[in-house]
C-alpha cells in the first residue's frame, strides 16, 4: 500500500519496458540499453508501478508517495 498527499493506493504491477525505450528517435537505432542502466544503478528493471486507487484524495505537485504509518491510538492500554 502506499499514499500520495490524501490518497491511498495498492500497487499491482511493476511497469517493465520494451527495447523501443533503448531506440532514438531520429536515426530509428537502439543506441543505449535503459533497462540494463536501472538494474546497473537501482538493482531492478522496472521503470515504474501500476496503482489501484483505495481511497481518493487530494494530491499536489511534489506530494511524495509514502507507505502508511501505523499510529498507536491514545487510548490504547500501554501493553497494547
Amino acid at each position: 500500500r502506499l499514499m500520495a498527499g490524501w490518497a491511498g493506493f495498492e500497487v499491482f504491477k511493476p511497469i517493465v519496458r520494451c527495447a523501443a525505450v533503448n531506440a532514438c528517435p531520429d536515426r530509428g537505432v537502439r543506441d543505449m540499453d535503459l533497462t540494463k542502466a536501472l538494474f546497473d544503478n537501482f538493482g531492478h528493471m522496472n521503470a515504474g508501478i501500476y496503482v489501484h486507487v483505495t481511497s481518493a484524495g487530494r494530491i499536489g505537485v511534489g506530494d511524495a508517495a509514502t507507505t502508511p504509518q501505523l499510529v498507536a491510538r491514545q487510548d490504547a492500554p500501554s501493553w497494547a
